[in-house]
């Protein structure tokens, strides 16, 4: 009894769209992965802001050097060391970099002569400021600016292009829907064209047979028959399919449900309205991103080929001593201070090579400003054209009822008709195929 229950309720259960769609999302593995890839990308969007955001940095060594000396009373048989490094860097958006770290080293040499080196074993200890400003490659930070542009706008653009995905699936599910709805409603009609056409082969074979009528009126009444019966079959097996289309969008294989399906109703077709627009697209979204992302590279690669000008410098204080204890309160007077500046510049000797290039990334980078352009424009004649498609369905629907009203009618009276006798058969199964089709 509950089996036999459980069945019944099974059949009667109704799936509204809202609640199928909600099935769609959460068990369709295609949308499901299209979503936690559209939400890892925007999550990941940030991660341009890594390249100047503060870095920390250690380098710690331990080592020996026995290798032989010239001067062993000097220098030493054999000299042990270790090298402790911790500091911060950053870069900054004007091309800026800077390191700030402390250094701590220990130098033990053996075999020395204590006269030729009194201190053998020490410590050194510097706090170190190290500073350096790119002025051609990288001119105060295009470089690293435009890089942070084409890491961001490649996330951005995976992130709209996986909800451009989920969202066409999910209009896929809706037609889905709709198509399994109405194929059913189509089965309705065929069901009910079918009885018609039994009922008038009924009674064809009774006039027939009581030599009231032709014997061709018989035949054609059986082959209407069967017509009907190949348009049924026909409408059955769009069910079929519309059903396992149905299944597959939530991630089910089967050709068949028991749910029953809302069918709008008129009124409700009849108040649809264009949903409000959206300024943009996701695809149009991506492929601003992919623009964005692609003019940036062009201007990462038209810097990184510019000749290398940087202005550089470091500033140290130091201590040393046979304690580290002392060697680090040395390094933090100003008493023995190291410091230096510089220039460095390198620059490619292939010129027509690079001049080249640089006109190719020029190139590609108008070309990137362009591609925006294109798909908005699309996007733009897209939505007129849907407008205009819109508002011709809807004047299609008119004439389409306009014209199943007028077909019902004239075959209800053709119909009234034949029963007493004023027309043919044939004529009234002309005015049902009228009326099947409309």
């Amino acid at each position: 009894f509950f089996a036999a229950t459980t069945q019944l309720c099974a059949a009667a259960a109704t799936m509204d769209l809202k609640t199928y769609l909600q099935e769609v999302r959460s068990q369709n593995q295609g949308i499901k992965a299209s979503l936690e890839d559209a939400d890892g990308a925007y999550m990941r969007s940030d991660e341009a802001l890594l390249l100047l955001r503060p870095t920390a940095f250690g380098d710690f060594r331990w080592g020996a050097d026995a290798k032989e000396t010239l001067t062993p009373s000097f220098q030493g048989t054999k000299t042990e060391g270790s090298k402790y490094t911790l500091g911060v860097s950053q870069l900054t958006p004007i091309g800026l970099s800077g390191k700030v770290y402390y250094e701590l080293n220990h130098t033990k040499i053996e075999g020395a002569s204590p006269t030729m080196l009194p201190l053998s074993d020490y410590y050194d200890a510097k706090p170190v400021i190290e500073v350096s400003l790119s002025t051609l490659r990288n001119s105060f930070g295009a470089e690293t600016r435009a890089d942070q542009d084409m890491y961001q706008a490649r996330a951005l653009a995976n992130h709209y292009e996986e909800l451009a995905k989920a969202k066409s699936e999910l209009v896929r599910a809706e037609q889905a829907y709709w198509a399994l709805a109405l194929t059913r409603e189509t089965v309705s009609v065929q069901k009910e064209s079918l009885e018609r056409a039994e009922k008038i082969k009924d009674w064809s074979a009774k006039r027939a047979s009581l030599q009231l009528a032709d014997r061709s009126d018989f035949l054609q009444a059986e082959a209407a028959l069967q017509l009907r019966v190949l348009d049924l079959q026909a409408a059955q097996d769009d069910e079929r399919a519309a059903a396992r289309a149905f299944n597959s969008m939530r991630g089910i294989d089967s050709d068949s449900t028991n749910h029953s399906l809302i069918s709008p109703e008129r009124q409700e077709i009849d108040r649809l309205e264009v949903p409000r627009r959206m300024e943009y697209r996701e695809d149009v979204l991506a492929a601003r991103e992919l623009s964005r992302a692609n003019e940036a590279y062009a201007r990462s690669r038209k810097s990184h080929l510019a000749p290398v000008l940087d202005v550089y410098g470091s500033y140290a204080l130091n201590g040393r001593d046979a304690k580290s204890g002392q060697a680090k309160s040395d390094s933090l007077r100003s008493d023995y201070p190291t410091w230096y500046f510089g220039v460095k510049f390198e620059a490619p000797l292939d010129v027509v090579t690079l001049f080249a290039s640089r006109s190719g990334y020029a190139k590609e980078q108008a070309a990137a400003e362009g591609l925006f352009s294109r798909r908005l424009f699309e996007q733009e004649d897209a939505w007129k054209d849907l407008l205009l498609r819109f508002s011709e369905a809807k004047r299609r629907l008119k004439l389409s009822r306009a014209i199943e009203k007028a077909q019902r009618e004239k075959l209800d009276n053709e119909r009234s008709r034949h029963r007493s006798g004023r027309t043919t058969t044939y004529q009234v199964l002309l005015f049902e195929q009228d009326y099947a089709a409309a």
